[in-house]
């Protein structure tokens, strides 16, 4: 299924912003290119994505480099997306007040990130976000942009007052 066009109409435009992989936080959305591996282990032609940030720099025990977890949203409609945020909560992003994102922090700071992957999402994985969790390699993004998404009035109300 290839969500990433419905994604894309619920970003506030003109709210964008750019960023480095050093920017990244956790609940955010943010749409970029990403040049995934070949079977020959190179790295492959750029495309483009929307990604849900779970974990910006999460070091797997016994690997030397961070990687980056997120769920590919091309993967779940927004409608899925709406329901996670109405389960676990919304945020302004801190250092970029005014833009939204999910409030993942506060799961992950009770929890580490393969406890709330093993806990929340894996059992939902194939179903509801339709594999949608990727374990992504910090050198492979180019382009990474902040996504202010337009999520239900309902939603942000609740948690925002808004």
């Amino acid at each position: 299924m290839a969500f990433l066009s419905q994604h894309r109409v619920n970003q506030v435009r003109g709210k964008s912003v750019n960023l480095t992989l050093r920017d990244l936080q956790k609940g955010m959305i943010i749409e970029a290119k990403y040049s995934s591996m070949t079977n020959e282990g190179k790295k492959g032609k750029p495309n483009n994505y929307m990604f849900l940030i779970l974990n910006p720099s999460y070091k797997t025990p016994g690997t030397i480099l961070p990687k980056v977890h997120a769920l590919s949203m091309d993967l779940f409609s927004p409608q899925v997306l709406n329901k996670m945020a109405e389960d676990i909560g919304v945020r302004y992003i801190p250092k970029f007040q005014k833009t939204v994102g999910l409030d993942v922090p506060k799961l992950i700071m009770e929890q580490s990130s393969q406890r709330f992957y093993s806990q929340k999402i894996r059992r939902e994985i194939k179903t509801k976000y339709e594999n949608s969790y990727r374990t992504l390699l910090p050198k492979n993004f180019s382009r990474i942009r902040l996504v202010d998404y337009k999520f239900n009035k309902k939603i942000l109300k609740k948690f925002l007052g808004e």
